[in-house]
């Protein structure tokens, strides 16, 4: 099981819950709504020893985007949004994609998908994040991590 996959596990286990509203309050961060624009969904900030996830409110609201952020929490604290560029408030593509991934084993675990992929076998990817209400990227991420023997699509 790789860490990533672990560390949603143990997090899930930890809160009850793979709501990542309710995760956000046990940790006591902060969820702020503001206008970012067209382009950004969100991002994490650190203000002294306080966390802040920025959510944009052009967008949809979306528990992926909080689950994201959770992602930098957990996985990338020490790296301050704002120190990885002086011109850009995007992480590089390996961090993003490591968040992505958190996100995706967060709100979507082995279980809830063998249960889903065994009731109602074969669903489409489209299918799959529509019935999750997850976007397309989330379900191809976790769907990659599992083994191919597990199942067709």
């Amino acid at each position: 099981m790789n860490k990533i996959k672990t560390l949603a596990l143990h997090i899930i286990t930890k809160y009850q819950t793979n709501n990542p509203l309710k995760i956000t309050e046990c940790l006591n961060i902060i969820i702020v709504y503001d206008d970012l624009g067209n382009s950004l969904d969100g991002f994490l900030q650190q203000v002294d020893k306080h966390f802040i996830i920025h959510v944009n409110k052009r967008k949809p609201p979306c528990p992926s985007v909080i689950a994201h952020e959770l992602g930098h929490y957990f996985l990338h604290q020490s790296i301050n949004h704002f120190k990885v560029s002086k011109s850009s408030l995007f992480f590089p593509l390996e961090i993003e994609q490591e968040a992505n991934q958190f996100a995706s084993e967060l709100l979507l675990t082995d279980d809830m998908l063998y249960s889903m992929l065994e009731s109602f076998h074969p669903y489409s990817i489209q299918e799959l994040a529509s019935h999750f209400e997850l976007p397309i990227h989330l379900i191809e991420l976790k769907l990659a991590t599992l083994s191919k023997d597990d199942f067709h699509l």
